[in-house]
């Protein structure tokens, strides 16, 4: 079954949004290009899309970091927050006792 996962933790110093799904792993020899506009990085697709590119583009001014990996039957992507960047401080703004997970079980509308 085909699904993403969204989840959300936080550690002392920064904010992580996780996002994974099993849509089958990227190519190690694409891998460097996930974050070009409409860079065929998935098999199944004869051309890729600007999603990734975007987020980047929109994570980085924000003064985060993206990284993604194969995992599994999938791929995982982490938006990375510093929490001063994110304007709060240890112990201020931002709290949460354990991660927030999210799953949409049946995604194949979304491929």
């Amino acid at each position: 079954m085909r699904a993403i996962t969204v989840a959300a933790r936080l550690t002392e110093d920064e904010a992580v949004v996780t996002v994974s799904d099993a849509a089958g792993p990227i190519p190690e020899a694409l891998m460097d290009q996930v974050f070009v506009p409409f860079a065929p990085i998935r098999t199944w697709t004869p051309s890729g899309g600007l999603g990734l590119a975007k987020c980047w583009q929109a994570i980085l001014a924000m003064g985060g970091q993206v990284t993604v990996a194969n995992v599994g039957a999938g791929v995982r992507v982490e938006l990375h927050f510093d929490q001063a960047t994110l304007g709060t401080d240890r112990g201020e703004g931002l709290t949460m006792a354990s991660p927030v997970v999210h799953r949409l079980a049946d995604s194949s509308s979304l491929y």
